[in-house]
């Protein structure tokens, strides 16, 4: 039987990382596209050739370790630097994602990615899944987990917006804002992929 491979994604706050949490009890291997895109930037010599390229040497000022404050002041505010970036990072994502697919022999893996469809992930899935909550819960969250202020995370929030869309085009919604119980929300998701003929 082929591989399921879910996208699971969402703004900021929205509860992903809760969800891919449950999914892993569930014994369902989920991809963290944010985390190994950082550990790809430090480990992949073709990104680390082609930041310095674009952006100069001062981006790994020892050779090896990426300068995260330098890079994140150049794409600050600067849409264009950030695609620029996308664009070296997101291919080599989605290529160790394929790898690390074939590397989990279980009938359903999954990818979390606040970016799904922005990175061209959602090619390599066959259901997508999106969290959503409301904007307030998902403010109020974001703030009591990070340093951000409520300003900066509505910014980002306000970045995100194409989440909308985004949900329009998701086989799946799941609701995230305290009023349901996200377990049964999750079973009959699964339920409905494993009947579905492939």
């Amino acid at each position: 039987m082929k591989q399921q491979r879910l996208g699971i994604t969402g703004c900021i706050g929205s509860g992903k990382s809760v969800v891919s949490a449950i999914l892993r009890i569930l014994n369902i291997p989920i991809y963290d596209s944010d985390s190994e895109a950082k550990r790809l930037m430090y480990s992949n010599p073709c990104i680390r050739r082609e930041l310095k390229e674009e952006f100069g040497t001062e981006c790994y000022p020892d050779g090896k370790n990426l300068d995260r404050k330098h890079l994140a002041e150049i794409i600050f505010n600067n849409p264009d630097a950030l695609r620029r970036v996308n664009h070296i990072v997101h291919p080599r994502v989605k290529q160790d994602f394929e790898k690390w697919c074939k590397d989990h022999h279980c009938p359903i893996v999954g990818i979390e990615s606040a970016i799904l469809y922005e990175a061209g992930l959602e090619q390599s899935v066959d259901h997508v899944i999106v969290v959503d909550a409301n904007i307030e819960t998902c403010i109020t969250r974001a703030t009591t987990r990070s340093k951000a202020t409520r300003e900066e995370i509505a910014k980002r929030l306000k970045s995100q917006s194409g989440i909308q869309v985004t949900a329009k085009k998701a086989a799946y919604t799941i609701h995230n804002d305290n009023n349901i119980a996200l377990l049964p929300q999750i079973a009959r998701i699964l339920v409905n992929i494993k009947n579905k003929p492939h």
